[in-house]
């Protein structure tokens, strides 16, 4: 394809009976003409323009190239946090790992604690009775009874 001065653009085709090269604007693809050599009617085709071929295919590679950095990317990110992760819980290697039974007695102890704030404003058990709520939660989980709650939700003012 070729412009002209005034910015037309031209395309070239070959008749199919005499083997003419023809040259004609753009817009006119897909009009038929007669051949100006032998008079058959020819089908002006858009010849291949090897520039815009290339524009495309450099257009392609492009957005291959962003896909695979946007790909490259998420996957750094992604051993990024699974690095961090492993270095912040090192016990949850493959799987989940029980705490131990102190961190679930800590772990309750919080929870009445917050639990007595909220119910009354202000700390009304010793930290020797929330500590002894907590241990026996933990004692009763590890015989495998589960508490339905009650004394929580009567902390937590949960009804």
């Amino acid at each position: 394809m070729e412009n002209d001065d005034s910015g037309v653009r031209y395309s070239h085709c070959r008749c199919l009976s005499c083997g003419q090269q023809l040259e004609f604007p753009t817009q006119q693809v897909g009009q038929q003409i007669g051949c100006p050599n032998c008079g058959a009617r020819v089908l002006l085709k858009a010849a291949y323009d090897p520039l815009s071929n290339l524009a495309a295919h450099s257009t392609a590679q492009n957005h291959h190239a962003w896909a695979w950095a946007f790909g490259a990317v998420v996957v750094a990110i992604i051993a990024i946090f699974s690095i961090e992760w492993s270095l912040k819980y090192p016990n949850l290697g493959g799987g989940y790992v029980q705490p131990s039974r102190e961190e679930r007695v800590r772990e309750w102890e919080g929870r009445f604690r917050n639990a007595d704030r909220e119910l009354y404003g202000t700390k009304v058990a010793t930290d020797e009775e929330i500590h002894q709520w907590a241990t026996n939660y933990v004692h009763l989980e590890d015989e495998g009874i589960r508490p339905d709650g009650m004394l929580i939700r009567e902390m937590s003012g949960d009804k």
